[in-house]
């Protein structure tokens, strides 16, 4: 755990003082057997969509750490900008939906909640699934994407091959199959979308592993300055 998250709700406003309660057991456990922290440790400390600094340990009791939230906390919350990537996942073939569609809301926000606290991010990312390529496309066409990207084993293009460590300016879409890949039907429809194929590597990967290696090669083009040239890093 390298952030502790919270809401604006979760914050105690006295006296000037912003503070916050660690109730959650696991968190609890975490942070006195792992992390053995103690009354004045500094810890990192985020709210949610918002502001991202430090807390100080303030007291520790059985049920409860309290921390003391520093002067920055106070002030308007930072804009933060967007990823310039949007992540389309194929929904796996019918043997293996059940299993997705049992995913709560809930179960979904905290799997979203552990991967900000390990990546030391306060921007929730904004997941929706979308039952049929027809509500998928509607939703898509409200967007103006600047590139959109589909990942494809037989494409001769890679996303280097592609210019994206020029790309300055603009949200970029990129789609992944699910497991056994895209069929024929579904690559001639986001072709009319006008997705662009690219091939990652001749391997063939999990979608969860593909999806880690695009999203790598994607952030070293868009944002790596020897990279791009000196170029800035690229805007959404």
């Amino acid at each position: 755990m390298n952030l502790i998250l919270f809401r604006y709700s979760d914050i105690v406003d006295s006296e000037s003082t912003l503070t916050v309660d660690i109730i959650d057991k696991n968190t609890i456990n975490h942070l006195l057997n792992v992390l053995k922290v103690h009354v004045g440790k500094l810890l990192r400390v985020g709210i949610l969509n918002s502001t991202l600094d430090y807390g100080v340990v303030e007291s520790i009791t059985k049920w409860s750490i309290k921390l003391k939230l520093s002067e920055n906390f106070k002030l308007y919350p930072p804009v933060i900008e967007k990823p310039v990537v949007d992540l389309v996942v194929g929904i796996p073939r019918p043997k293996s939906l059940d299993k997705l569609l049992q995913l709560s809301k809930e179960s979904i926000n905290k799997s979203l909640i552990l991967g900000l606290q390990q990546g030391v991010c306060t921007l929730m990312p904004e997941v929706t699934m979308f039952i049929s390529l027809g509500d998928y496309e509607r939703a898509c066409k409200q967007k103006d994407y600047a590139m959109k990207l589909i990942a494809h084993p037989d494409s001769e293009q890679t996303l280097g091959s592609l210019n994206l460590n020029t790309h300055v300016k603009g949200p970029i879409l990129v789609a992944i199959g699910p497991e056994g890949g895209w069929l024929d039907h579904e690559l001639a429809y986001y072709k009319k979308l006008g997705f662009v194929q690219f091939k990652l590597t001749d391997r063939i990967l999990r979608t969860e592993v593909a999806a880690v290696a695009i999203l790598s090669q994607m952030s070293l083009l868009l944002n790596d300055p020897t990279v791009r040239n000196g170029l800035e890093p690229a805007k959404r």
